[in-house]
């Protein structure tokens, strides 16, 4: 986990106390696979989403993978047999032009003057909010219309255009609070 992002350690704690306080009393070499597809049955029938059973599954069997591969505590990762719900199929959503232009209107008469870049940013670049907030003038070529991320959340390099008014998003007066980004650190 400590290899992780700050947001992924973040948002896997719940699920990492969930199976210390489930199988957390055994230890690692003796739990089967059946206990495991056990504990992500009753998840199901409490009503977690499949994806919601799938993230609990890869959670314990990375930490299964580490145990493996880099203090060889376990030979085998029983979670490899133990199979995943199916996901339904993905819903692709896109705001509607009215949709788009009402959200922007409310960042715009938001007491919060970060909100409205930081929006405009979103919605044409499609960056999450980590990599949003990590956006400062030393990534952010105006002149070329570009923006420069040296490690995304998977670990690569990835260059986009400003397209369209996000360039009005990212001028100096968005920077006249703090030398840092575009006054985003911190919000």
């Amino acid at each position: 986990m400590p290899l992780k992002g700050d947001e992924t350690q973040r948002s896997q704690n719940y699920t990492i106390r969930y199976w210390r306080q489930t199988l957390g009393h055994r230890y690692i070499d003796e739990i089967q696979p059946h206990e495991i597809r056990t504990v992500l049955t009753t998840l199901t029938r409490q009503g977690k989403a499949p994806a919601t059973v799938i993230g609990y599954h890869t959670t314990l069997s990375h930490a299964y993978q580490i145990a493996m591969m880099d203090y060889q505590w376990v030979e085998t990762n029983p979670c490899r047999l133990v199979r995943k719900p199916s996901l339904p199929p993905g819903r692709i959503r896109y705001l509607t032009p009215e949709e788009r232009s009402r959200l922007l209107q409310e960042c715009r008469r938001s007491k919060n003057r970060h909100l409205y870049p930081l929006c405009v940013m979103a919605l044409y670049t499609g960056l999450r909010r980590g990599s949003l907030l990590a956006l400062t003038t030393k990534n952010t070529d105006i002149t070329r219309g570009t923006i420069t991320l040296e490690r995304t959340k998977n670990g690569s390099r990835l260059t986009l255009p400003l397209v369209l008014h996000t360039s009005s998003a990212t001028p100096d007066s968005y920077i006249e609070c703090e030398p840092v980004a575009y006054g985003f650190d911190g919000v």
